[in-house]
C-alpha cells in the first residue's frame, strides 16, 4: 500500500517538470520499475485520480514499464512524461 506515497512522489516531479518545460497538459506518465519495487499500477493510477484533481494532469495516467536491471536503491524513476 506504498502506491499512495509514490504517487505523491510521482506528481511532485511531474509538476515541477511540467512547469520547467512548459507543459499546460500531461496525458500519461511513464514509470520504469525494478522487479523489486512492487509497485501496482492499477492502485498508482486509482490515487493518481485524488492527486491530480486541479492541476495539469487532470486527464492523466500512469503506465509502469518493469525493467528487470533496476535493482537496489534506484529501483524506480520517471522515465518519460507525455503532454503538451
Amino acid at each position: 500500500m506504498h502506491e499512495s506515497v509514490v504517487c505523491q512522489e510521482i506528481v511532485d516531479i511531474v509538476l515541477r517538470a511540467a512547469e520547467a518545460n512548459g507543459l499546460t497538459r500531461v496525458d500519461e506518465i511513464v514509470v520504469s520499475a525494478g522487479p523489486y519495487s512492487c509497485l501496482n499500477e492499477a492502485e498508482l493510477n486509482f490515487f493518481l485520480l485524488m492527486a491530480r484533481v486541479g492541476t495539469c494532469m487532470e486527464d492523466a495516467y500512469i503506465t509502469v514499464e518493469r525493467d528487470e536491471s533496476l535493482v537496489g536503491a534506484s529501483q524506480m524513476f520517471v522515465k518519460c512524461i507525455r503532454g503538451e
